[in-house]
């Protein structure tokens, strides 16, 4: 017999308030870091990707009928 992966793991994850706001904490340092990291590279824009619906016509708005 064969256990898949989360089966033999039963990890949970703490969802208090206090847990909460530690990740977020932790989440915006690592945010920070990384941007004083990339220095001025972070600043750049980037050039725009084409989108994957560029060149669709947009949906015309629903007519509604006047009583």
């Amino acid at each position: 017999m064969t256990l898949n992966i989360y089966e033999r793991c039963s990890m949970k994850v703490d969802m208090s308030p206090q847990a909460i706001s530690k990740r977020f904490k932790q989440c915006s340092e690592l945010r920070r870091l990384c941007i004083a990291l990339a220095g001025p590279r972070a600043k750049k824009q980037e050039p725009e990707q084409p989108s994957l619906l560029s060149g669709t016509k947009p949906i015309p708005p629903a007519k509604t009928s006047a009583s």
